[in-house]
């Protein structure tokens, strides 16, 4: 991603299907994509909306994918679960999934014309995992 562009975080939680956003993850990425002048937003379908912890959040789904370059799935909630590669194509502007859950359907959306990334896996696991 280059700076000036939008990376949609999905998930503000620490682990899956709870409300508390303390210790996420999601705070990490937002520092270190705001070093690198990228923009964010970052969604929660079951944290309050608002500022936690310095981490804001928003529960309108749409809205934090609107202009998008690139989404980070970050916890596998179950709402996650059935985000497709058409709700993703009809809110965001860009075409780059990264899943660090293996949550989302890699197949569908590499098909739909995505390039998928598993965060937190070795390249060549990427390259066997594309291939499959």
């Amino acid at each position: 991603m280059k700076a000036g562009q939008k990376l949609a975080i999905l998930g503000a939680t620490y682990k899956a299907d709870i409300d508390d956003a303390r210790e996420s993850p999601a705070g990490l990425l937002v520092e270190a994509a705001k070093k690198q002048g990228i923009e964010t937003a970052v969604h929660d379908p079951l944290v309050k909306a608002g500022n936690h912890h310095g981490l804001i959040v928003s529960n309108d789904m749409p809205g934090v994918l609107k202009g998008a370059a690139a989404a980070a799935l970050l916890v596998e909630h179950c709402a996650y679960r059935s985000l497709s590669a058409k709700f993703f194509g009809d809110h965001m502007t860009g075409r780059l999934i990264g899943d660090s859950r293996y949550w989302l359907n890699h197949a569908s959306l590499r098909r739909s014309g995505f390039t998928v990334v598993v965060l937190g896996q070795s390249p060549e696991a990427q390259t066997r995992i594309a291939q499959t």
